[in-house]
């Protein structure tokens, strides 16, 4: 959930990510058929203050959980092959980095694609998750596949699911059928793939940067402008009236989190006028954004009334 100002840390991560080209602006055709005005390649987290700055950001973003949610803890950071692998055992390097005492002894774990027949063989590389409390740790999670065959690696090497942690939260309802099969949004009420994901497994999934986050931290750049005139015509096409409303209204995502349907008009509707609200209340901060947001709340409350 963005705020009208960011962590420096997260703003410095932007920031680096648009100089790197790991965050740009245009048009992109994502696993789910949809086109999306803005991409964010992880993979191109490859080179040292980048590797170091993506998993500073992990780091931060897993530790400030747990200072808000003193019964949260784990025992091993287990990254899904591929890109997963390099983010868990940085991650928990810089977990040691900002408080040894806490995650000093926090492991890190990944699964070989194929098993191994020969040495010491075997499917897990790393940290045992035998009777561990494990988070999976990746980039993105868009239908959620991957997330879920993760956990069952998890559950069948003996573990237990504690949280999951992504760099980008899109922030967007989740892929219709038909959307898969390349015939555009169907325009029936659904979740995004992280609530989802929350509901089903009852665990915490964190992201280091929401959509939010970054229209913020581009606005503070003084290129709101710049992002805005790609993202914003096709906002409403991404299945994007969830992801604007779960930006601005901090209490659309607690519904969700509670797990109240998406179709329930009376709720949505209620909630909708918060967000018209909530969008007033921000106007000398958002400016012209602003009206594009009331617009799109609008639009939305006359569909399901």
């Amino acid at each position: 959930m963005a705020t009208d100002s960011l962590p420096s840390w997260k703003s410095s991560l932007i920031e680096l990510a648009l100089h790197s080209n790991i965050l740009t602006f245009g048009s992109y055709k994502l696993k789910s058929n949809r086109i999306s005005p803005y991409f964010v390649n992880c993979g191109l987290f490859c080179r040292a203050k980048l590797i170091r700055a993506i998993s500073e950001a992990y780091a931060r973003e897993l530790n400030s959980y747990s200072q808000e949610h003193k019964e949260w803890s784990f025992d091993v950071l287990f990254g899904p092959a591929y890109k997963g692998i390099p983010l868990c055992a940085t991650t928990a390097e810089k977990l040691a980095s900002l408080d040894e005492q806490r995650w000093g002894e926090v492991a890190y774990s990944f699964n070989r694609k194929e098993v191994k027949d020969h040495g010491e063989g075997g499917l897990m590389v790393g940290e045992s998750l035998k009777g561990k409390k494990v988070v999976i740790i990746d980039d993105v999670m868009t239908a959620g596949t991957a997330i879920r065959e993760a956990i069952s690696i998890i559950d069948s090497q003996g573990g237990k699911l504690v949280g999951i942690i992504v760099a980008v939260d899109r922030q967007e309802k989740l892929p219709s059928q038909s959307e898969k099969d390349g015939k555009g949004d169907d325009g029936t009420a659904r979740g995004s793939t992280i609530g989802e994901v929350r509901r089903e497994y009852g665990v915490p999934v964190m992201a280091v940067l929401t959509l939010g986050d970054l229209i913020v931290g581009m606005k503070k750049m003084g290129r709101e402008e710049e992002s805005m005139s790609e993202v914003a015509p096709r906002l409403r096409k991404l299945g994007s009236c969830y992801a604007m409303e779960a930006w601005l209204t901090p209490s659309l995502s607690h519904l969700e989190e509670q797990g109240a349907p998406f179709g329930d008009t009376s709720a949505r509707h209620q909630h909708l006028w918060q967000a018209q609200s909530t969008l007033k209340e921000r106007r000398e901060v958002y400016g012209s954004l602003a009206d594009l947001m009331l617009s799109i709340s609008a639009e939305r409350t006359m569909r399901e009334d």
